[in-house]
C-alpha cells in the first residue's frame, strides 16, 4: 500500500455491504448502493476497506462468526 496516497475517507459516507453486494464488488458490477441517510449513492471502486481482527480473536470476535 502506498503510504503517501492521500485518500480522504469520510465515515459518514461509508455503508456496510451485504453478501450480494460483496459478490458484485468482486465481479466489478457494483455501481450504486443505498445509503441510510443520503439515498442512492455511486460506489467509489478505486479501493475497498475491510475490518480486521488480531491473529488471535477474542471470544467476542469469534461469536460474530457463529
Amino acid at each position: 500500500m502506498n503510504t503517501e496516497e492521500k485518500t480522504e475517507i469520510k465515515f459518514e459516507n461509508l455503508v456496510k455491504l451485504d453478501q450480494r453486494q460483496l459478490e458484485q464488488l468482486s465481479e466489478g458490477r457494483l455501481t450504486f448502493v443505498d445509503h441510510p441517510t443520503k439515498g442512492q449513492r455511486r460506489v467509489d471502486t478505486r479501493s475497498a476497506y475491510v475490518n480486521t481482527f488480531g491473529m488471535e480473536m477474542t471470544e467476542e470476535e469469534k461469536a460474530l462468526f457463529n
